[in-house]
């Protein structure tokens, strides 16, 4: 399935039982060229207190945090694979419970737990940049960069036009581990608001790439937008494949309370493979 081009590979322990997949078999699944190919790789499974469970692993076989585009995918999934009549479903996930809302065929509305870990402003000298960066944490930590705080080192001078000229990849690797940001690392997001709309990028860890959207990056620069553009709730955000994510809430920052965010949830393929 993808959400917004973010995709994935699901395994459905609930129709086929318990599937060994260690970390190893994880990574040549999501293998683009030796594998199936995907950005991630979810198991559901049945839950006594919900109506399923999700298990997150990124491509390289680790265990993700909340991923808020495969968690519309798997809502979707159980939504049509199990014939669920409720359009309002909860799953469990890293012992926490989540909530979503089917809105239609192709588009899912996911709720969020509130934010935290708020830090804004944060100055960065790396080799050739200047670059103020900013923080929080949405279900996965987050850095969110506004692509006019990316400058010439020393300078005070912006560095790209726009969005499309930012070396997401170059400056998520560079980013990704600062000390600030231990032991785990972040995700790094670029956004860009002109003429009142969002544009944004992510490099994913886990992935180590650019990814053509994320889910809670995109709850991240939303609210960050809110706090430093003044962008009213809801939040219209471009990805780099085109698709648009709705990120909508009320109040500001780590107090933003009824977090959603709503796109779409697709099936690209099913199909069988041996493990």
């Amino acid at each position: 399935m993808n959400g917004a081009g973010n995709d994935f590979i699901i395994l459905d322990e609930i129709s086929n039982g318990i599937i060994p997949v260690p970390s190893s078999l994880i990574s040549k699944m999501c293998d683009r060229r030796f594998g199936i190919g995907a950005d991630g790789l979810m198991i559901i499974s049945e839950s006594a207190d919900s109506d399923f469970e999700l298990r997150y692993f990124n491509s390289d076989g680790s265990t993700g945090s909340l991923c808020g585009n495969g968690s519309r995918c798997a809502l979707m999934y159980f939504h049509k694979i199990h014939k669920s009549g409720n359009k309002e479903l909860c799953f469990t996930s890293l012992l926490k419970k989540y909530h979503g809302e089917i809105i239609n065929d192709t588009t899912v509305k996911f709720m969020l737990l509130p934010p935290f870990g708020l830090n804004c402003g944060i100055n960065v000298t790396l080799e050739n940049y200047d670059i103020k960066l900013n923080f929080i944490d949405t279900g996965s930590p987050h850095v969110v960069i506004e692509v006019s705080n990316i400058l010439k080192k020393g300078t005070g001078t912006p560095l790209y036009n726009s969005i499309e000229e930012v070396p997401v990849s170059v400056l998520g690797k560079k980013l990704r581990w600062l000390d600030e940001f231990q032991p785990d690392g972040a995700n790094i997001n670029f956004y860009e608001i002109k003429n009142g709309n969002a544009a944004i990028r992510t490099y994913e860890r886990g992935v180590e790439e650019e990814t053509y959207a994320c889910g809670t990056g995109a709850t991240a620069a939303a609210i960050i937008a809110n706090i430093i553009n003044h962008l009213p709730s809801p939040v219209s955000l471009v990805t780099k494949s085109g698709r648009v994510l709705i990120v909508d809430f009320n109040g500001s920052g780590e107090s933003a309370a009824n977090l959603s965010l709503t796109g779409p949830a697709e099936f690209n393929f099913n199909g069988s493979i041996s493990i």
